[in-house]
C-alpha cells in the first residue's frame, strides 16, 4: 500500500517552517558527527578481516558499506526524530537512507578497488562514483517504492544530496584538517546531505505559504521538476 502525504489543514507560519528546516539540518549534522568516528573504526576493522579472507575488493566493499552505512544511520536516526510526528512514512525514509548508504558505500569502494589497476586512478574513481550513486539511489528506491508516493523522486534527490555532502566534506578537509577525519567531517556531511534532501522531504512536514522560506523552496522546485510533489 502506497502512503501518500496529505496537505496539512492549518498553514504553518513561515518562522516555524524555517525552524523545522534548521532542526532537520542540525539533526543531520549531529547524527553524522555522532557516528562518524565509530563507523570509520568499525569499517576498517571489519574490512581488514574480510580483506585477509576474501580479497581486496570484498574487503573494501565492506569498508565502504559500514562507513557510509553507519554515517547514514546516524543521519537517518536524527532526522526521523525531527519528522516522525509530521511525516507518516518517516520510518521508511530512514530505512531507505540506511539501505542506500550500505549499498552505495559497498558498491563505490568495491569498484574503486577492483578497477584501480585496470582503469587507473581517474577511471576507477569515476566508475566508483557512478556505481556508488546508482546503488544508493536504487537501494533507497527499492525500500520506498510501493510504500511512499514519489519514491523515485526522493531517491534521486537523496543521491544528489550525497554528491553535495561528499563535496562539502572534501572542502571542509582543507579547512578543518585532521578534525575532518576525526568526526567533524561527518557533521559536515550530514548537514550538507540534509540541506539538499530537505527540499524534497520537508514540504510534506507542514504547510505555510508566503514566507521567504516557502518562496525559496517553490523557486528551487520550479526550476527542478524532479522535486515536484508526487501526485
Amino acid at each position: 500500500m502506497v502512503t501518500r502525504p496529505s496537505e496539512p489543514e492549518i498553514p504553518e507560519p513561515g518562522a516555524a517552517r524555517r525552524a523545522l528546516w534548521l532542526r532537520w539540518i542540525l539533526a543531520g549534522a549531529l547524527g553524522g558527527l555522532a557516528v562518524a568516528r565509530v563507523a570509520r573504526r568499525a569499517s576498517i576493522a571489519a574490512g581488514g578481516s574480510v580483506w585477509e579472507t576474501l580479497g581486496g575488493v570484498a574487503g573494501e566493499a565492506v569498508v565502504g558499506a559500514l562507513a557510509l552505512g553507519g554515517i547514514m544511520a546516524g543521519i537517518a536516526a536524527g532526522q526521523w526524530l525531527v519528522v516522525r510526528r509530521r511525516v507518516p512514512w518517516a520510518p521508511w525514509l530512514a530505512a531507505g537512507t540506511i539501505a542506500g548508504g550500505v549499498a552505495g558505500g559497498g558498491a563505490g569502494f568495491g569498484v574503486l578497488q577492483g578497477l584501480a589497476q585496470a582503469a587507473g586512478a581517474g577511471g576507477a574513481a569515476a566508475a566508483a562514483v557512478i556505481a556508488g550513486l546508482a546503488a544508493f539511489g536504487v537501494a533507497k528506491w527499492l525500500v520506498l517504492r510501493g510504500r511512499v508516493g514519489g519514491a523515485r523522486r526522493l531517491a534521486v534527490v537523496s543521491a544528489a544530496g550525497v554528491v553535495a555532502a561528499v563535496a562539502a566534506t572534501a572542502l571542509s578537509a582543507f579547512v578543518l584538517g585532521e578534525l575532518a577525519g576525526g568526526g567533524a567531517g561527518g557533521g559536515v556531511f550530514g548537514a550538507a546531505y540534509a540541506a539538499v534532501t530537505g527540499l524534497a522531504v520537508l514540504p510534506y512536514a507542514g504547510g505555510g505559504t508566503g514566507s521567504r522560506f516557502d518562496r525559496l523552496v517553490a523557486a528551487v522546485r520550479e526550476r527542478n521538476p524532479i522535486l515536484e510533489r508526487p501526485r
